[in-house]
Order: C-alpha cells, then structure tokens, then sequence
C-alpha cells in the first residue's frame, strides 16, 4: 500500500503563496480530484506529488507499506501525464514506446504492437511524432502514463486536445488501468476527466 501525505503543505512564488496548509492523503486504490482555475496552482500541485518540487513550508511524505520512501526514488513509483510534458518528437511512436519500457515497464501483454493498435496509430507507427496532430501526441502521452505498471498515477488536464471519440477513449482506458492504483487528476472542474474520483480538492480553498 503506496500513501502520499500531505501536512500544513504550502509552495510560494516570491512572496505569493500558490497554495497553502493543505493538510491530505492520498491513499492506493482510491481516485482523487484537483480543481483550479487556469494559474490556480494545479500542475504545482501534481509536481509537489512527483518530488520534482519541493515546498516551501510542511512536509510531503511518500510511504509504501509504513516505510518511508526516499524521495529522490520515487520516480521508479508513478507514470505521469500533462499537455506540457514533451515527447521526444524525433523518435516514432514504436521507438518511443519502446525506449519507454526500458525505463517503466508496461502491464503484461502490452507489447509495442498492442499499444500502437490501442492507440490507432498503425499507419503512423513510424512517422517522427513532431507530425503527429495535438490529439494524437496527448493520446501518446496518456498511453505512456496508463500502461505503465507503476502503483501511483497523475493526470493533468487529461482530455486536452481530445475530441468526443478519443475522451470516450481514455474513459475506457482509465477505468481498465486505474485498478489499486492511486490516481490524482488535476482538471479545470471538467466531468469528463473527474468521474471516478472519490474526493474533490479546490485548490482556491487553500490560497490564504
């Protein structure tokens, strides 16, 4: 059992407080909800949860079964998905999908062909990803994050430059792959991306 905990958790930028005494857990096999305006201080938040930003005041504890895990490892726990996140663009989505699996391996029976036929990508499979569409490199991105077998997974502003079809897409996926994860989904309040989280985090509630 993986744990992220947060206590009287706060990141400032000069002098501005983005948010502050956040006091949450979040616990493997449930889903939570970030909320926010755009600048609110969601994807702070969610990079607060991968360690790769350190706050300003409280702690940030990652455990798995009681013990604490070093920080500095836990990106070997959690995949990762954001509409900022870049792709290596010169790399085909079958080379990417490969590099990839050497370094967070994906569930049993998700072979490079299986995730390229998932991702209805077989006629560009070896097209350089700098010509894909927005939607197709978000779906790329959200594929890597998904069908890695790591326990925690963080989501930001997932259906980004998805249309209807695909948003059904990484709904179904979602459901199929979020199994004893812990899951947190940073979203601008948008029902698509938030129905199956089991709590809601405003992130205006924690500015003061």
């Amino acid at each position: 059992m993986i744990t992220i905990t947060l206590t009287n958790a706060g990141r400032k930028f000069n002098n501005d407080w983005i948010f502050n005494h956040i006091n949450q857990t979040f616990e493997q096999g449930k889903a939570y909800g970030i909320i926010g305006n755009n600048g609110s201080g969601k994807s702070t938040l969610l990079q607060v949860l991968t360690s790769q930003l350190l706050l300003s005041q409280g702690e940030c504890l990652f455990t798995q079964h009681n013990q604490v895990c070093n920080a500095n490892a836990w990106h070997s726990y959690y995949s990762f998905a954001s509409p900022y996140l870049q792709l290596f663009e010169e790399y085909s989505v079958t080379e990417l999908l490969q590099f990839h699996a050497t370094i967070k391996p994906f569930y049993s029976g998700l072979t490079t062909d299986v995730i390229i036929d998932k991702l209805n990508l077989k006629k560009q499979q070896h097209k350089a990803i700098r010509y894909y569409s927005s939607g197709m490199k978000q779906r790329v991105k959200l594929a890597l994050a998904l069908y890695s077998n790591m326990p925690v997974l963080l989501l930001d502003e997932p259906t980004s430059n998805l249309d209807a079809q695909n948003t059904a897409w990484f709904q179904e996926q979602l459901q199929h792959y979020a199994t004893n994860r812990l899951v947190v989904v940073a979203s601008n309040s948008v029902p698509s991306e938030l129905f199956m989280c089991e709590q809601i985090i405003n992130i205006n509630d924690y500015k003061k």
